[in-house]
């Protein structure tokens, strides 16, 4: 692995959270790997500045808004997985314009069960971001942001990001949900200074 890399409670109170499953699915991932969990502060969507309000206060997938904003596609790079047969967990990284370019890290915890299986063996290979394949397939799907927040970046982040300990970073919840209601994946996103 290389680090050389340079809708439900949009009106959340601005608070530090402490829950350790705030952050789910990162948290469960810094604890899985023995990192520290960034401590979070909610914001309100409206709270969330530029140029990471254009980035994160949206209800559409990140890797089609990102690649809209690069005008370039994105490439995915999972950094550790774990899980078994029904969920799918990853500490990701997006990459755009070149390899080596982070816009986005976090986390996500993916549903097999609701992919047809070839779905599957691409989310299983790991090249492809989630909703580069759910646009591959067609599968009808909704994004819920549910929680922004701005993070202290962390001893593990900052091996991901080009910052040090300490610096503000802003960040997402988000849940996809399928055309019957299934969750289909829960991420959480967070975007460099």
């Amino acid at each position: 692995m290389n680090f050389s890399y340079p809708n439900i409670a949009m009106f959340v109170m601005p608070e530090v959270v402490r829950d350790r499953d705030a952050l789910h699915p990162l948290g469960a991932c810094c604890r899985r790997f023995g990192d520290p969990i960034p401590e979070v502060k909610n914001l309100p969507a409206t709270d969330v500045p530029e140029p990471y309000q254009t980035l994160l206060v949206h209800d559409d997938d990140m890797t089609p808004t990102l690649e809209r904003i690069y005008g370039k596609p994105v490439h995915l790079n999972v950094l550790r997985q774990w899980g078994d047969n029904e969920v799918l967990g990853r500490e990701v990284v997006i990459e755009a314009v070149q390899p080596g370019m982070v816009v986005v890290y976090g986390a996500i915890e993916i549903c097999l069960q609701h992919f047809p299986g070839p779905a599957v063996t691409l989310i299983r290979e790991g090249v492809r971001p989630l909703g580069g394949i759910l646009e591959d397939f067609s599968i009808s799907h909704s994004s819920h942001a549910s929680q922004f927040f701005q993070a202290s970046c962390t001893c593990r982040v900052e091996k991901i990001f080009p910052c040090p300990v300490g610096t503000i970073l802003f960040g997402r919840k988000n849940q996809l949900r399928d055309a019957m209601g299934n969750v289909l994946a829960d991420v959480v996103e967070m975007v460099p200074p």
